[in-house]
């Protein structure tokens, strides 16, 4: 497993896996964790497109008829931060880093990763 590299991410966990291994020497249980958060960008990426096909809307009936939030917001919302969470686990980024703030070096290997949709 010296060079493994999943083979079947999509296009936001590819490039984040891409970005880190260039980057970075990780560690194989790093790139597990790695992984799994590229596998959760992707997840985030399905959600938003299946929003998305809700016509830019946010809510759907509920099953009493009622407006509420589309479930798959609220997924999509979880899915991002456990991938923060992972990233943030192997020095990657912090969980609740703001984009625009400089991302303080701990470690020399903390750095923010862009994903669509955070």
């Amino acid at each position: 497993m010296a060079d493994y590299e999943p083979d079947d991410l999509g296009a936001t966990g590819q490039r984040i896996w891409d970005e880190a291994t260039d980057e970075f020497e990780l560690t194989e249980a790093q790139k597990v964790i790695l992984e799994g958060a590229c596998r959760q960008a992707d997840q985030a990426d399905i959600l938003y497109a299946k929003i998305a096909e809700l016509g830019g809307s946010y809510r759907v009936k509920g099953s009493m008829g009622q407006w509420v939030e589309a479930p798959e917001l609220a997924s999509a919302r979880k899915a991002q931060a456990e991938m923060r969470a992972a990233l943030a686990s192997i020095g990657l980024t912090k969980p609740d880093q703001d984009e625009d703030q400089p991302t303080p070096d701990r470690s020399g290997v903390i750095r923010q990763v862009q994903i669509r949709g955070t």
